[in-house]
């Protein structure tokens, strides 16, 4: 597994076609005005749906220069890891963040209000964000094949924290994952072990799902049927039913389809196919479906901190609580009221106050686990 910086291969090296359209036109121009027309349109669309809504019609994440690192995966894959350095002066023990299913790393550093990578930074940690082979900004290599959770989980997650070791220069790191992004850290945990990690903090992460009574030879069903090579077109779908979309939970309608806009990706239909293998079994499984990633962790030892929120319907407390029968380290549970939803815990107006400061008070008394063995 590698690990490069700086930024993007340029066309040169990898062999792109130039960066000029038919018509004379710099690609990047002619992808903002068609952008620029697609935010009217949908902008046309919010008003004539939502007259009686004063919100705006979208707040767009901001997009600050950041340095990328880039992990290569064992099977080519090259991923981009968005570093924000921490605050000068500070000791900048580093912490990798792991975004949500179908998310992208905006949903962790929206704007500079709501951003969870940068109140890290400004508490003295040296942030990255990851993206997997999920994400778009993801390099494939020459003849990518299908994947699926447990290849995130085993390929790109380990060749991400290999990375944050090498760039930070310290001995382990922190991970912290909000929704799918715990639970890949789960997996992780389970297949390699906690000796490369200091602490971990997960978010509204599920290992256990409601069985359901009927349904499950539809759900094996579907299953079989849907194409691991399959990816859902669901950044696309997100985008068109952005301007219906109103308050989520805490969230202001304007930055949730702000979210929608810009910060969503695709569900490969591989990574949908496990899912539904979930809801099927119970748990959070392997695609085989032979091992159970929470009953797994019976041999780590680092510190967890759990946070869940009552008010999360995706993700409720009792879904994700079961990770606790196992742990064998120590687990500081933090349960949030039923005013909290499940993005409330990255992007809410309450979250930069009455969340992300417990989150950094407890990293901050398990800095020293980064500098040793």
């Amino acid at each position: 597994m590698k690990a490069t910086s700086d930024s993007a291969p340029s066309a040169a090296s990898t062999g792109a076609l130039p960066d000029r359209t038919r018509s004379g036109l710099p690609l990047q121009v002619r992808k903002d005005l068609v952008a620029g027309a697609v935010g009217a349109v949908l902008s046309a669309a919010y008003r004539s749906l939502q007259q009686d809504n004063p919100e705006r019609f979208s707040t767009p994440p901001e997009r600050p220069l950041l340095t990328r690192v880039y992990a290569e995966s064992h099977d080519g894959w090259r991923c981009p890891l968005f570093k924000v350095p921490a605050s000068p002066g500070s000791s900048g023990e580093p912490i990798l963040l792991l975004h949500g299913l179908g998310l992208s790393r905006h949903s962790l550093d929206f704007d500079r209000e709501r951003s969870l990578a940068r109140a890290l930074a400004a508490a003295g940690f040296a942030v990255y964000m990851a993206e997997n082979r999920a994400d778009r900004s993801a390099l494939p290599p020459g003849s990518p094949k299908p994947f699926d959770f447990d290849d995130i989980a085993t390929a790109d997650l380990p060749a991400a924290i290999e990375s944050v070791q090498r760039d930070s220069g310290f001995e382990r790191i922190f991970v912290l994952g909000h929704g799918l992004g715990g639970q890949l850290l789960y997996a992780y945990l389970a297949h390699f072990g906690d000796a490369e990690l200091a602490g971990a903090v997960t978010l509204n992460s599920a290992v256990r799902f409601s069985r359901p009574k009927s349904g499950r030879s539809a759900l094996s069903l579907a299953r079989s049927l849907l194409p691991a090579s399959l990816r859902l077109p669901t950044s696309a779908a997100a985008t068109l039913l952005s301007p219906g979309a109103r308050a989520s939970g805490e969230l202001e309608g304007d930055r949730a389809r702000g979210l929608l806009v810009h910060g969503t990706e695709d569900i490969s239909g591989g990574m949908l196919r496990q899912a539904l293998l979930w809801l099927e079994s119970g748990s959070l499984v392997d695609r085989d479906d032979r091992l159970d990633y929470a009953h797994a962790l019976s041999s780590v030892r680092i510190p967890l901190q759990l946070i869940t929120a009552r008010g999360d319907s995706l993700c409720p407390p009792d879904y994700a609580v079961g990770v606790k029968d196992t742990w064998r380290g120590p687990v500081t549970h933090l349960s949030l009221p039923g005013t909290w939803a499940h993005l409330d815990l990255v992007m809410g107006p309450r979250a930069p106050t009455e969340l992300t400061p417990h989150i950094a008070t407890w990293l901050d008394g398990l800095r020293r686990a980064c500098w040793t063995r």
